[in-house]
């Protein structure tokens, strides 16, 4: 699910409870994710949270056993991740979120992507170069 544009809170137990909400993307713009926004939604794997959130409540994610936080690196959701110990990742910042084609490789050349269960089963990682070549590992548990 993608929240419309425009939102800039999402407000106390939104979408508590909803067990067939596996994905959401949370829209720039948003500043804070209330207490229990997103409490008991237990099929959510992956919330995409922007730079823009500022406040996180401790609870908001009560009850999600699978979900990964893909997150900005340094943001306000990267602390509230390590602070309460739930799986992330990093999104692409803006800057070099450009098509993929021969044109994008110089603009994400240097990064490593990581891919991975949020479990511990297993995770790939690949380094990519300027003309696209890349290498990488994968790791299973």
């Amino acid at each position: 699910m993608t929240i419309s544009e425009g939102l800039t809170v999402i407000s106390e137990g939104a979408f508590a409870g909803n067990r067939h909400l596996e994905s959401v993307t949370i829209p720039d713009g948003v500043t804070d994710i209330c207490y229990r926004s997103f409490e008991g939604c237990d099929s959510l794997e992956r919330a995409i949270i922007p730079a823009s959130v500022s406040d996180i409540d401790k609870d908001a994610f009560s009850g999600c056993m699978q979900l990964v936080l893909y997150v900005a690196e340094g943001s306000f959701a990267e602390q509230y991740a390590v602070e309460y110990d739930i799986a992330y990742a990093f999104t692409l910042p803006s800057a070099i979120a450009v098509p993929l084609n021969g044109e994008a490789f110089p603009h994400i050349a240097g990064n490593t992507f990581t891919f991975s269960s949020g479990v511990g089963g297993w995770a790939t990682e690949i380094a990519i170069s300027e003309d696209g070549s890349f290498t990488g590992y994968h790791y299973g548990w």
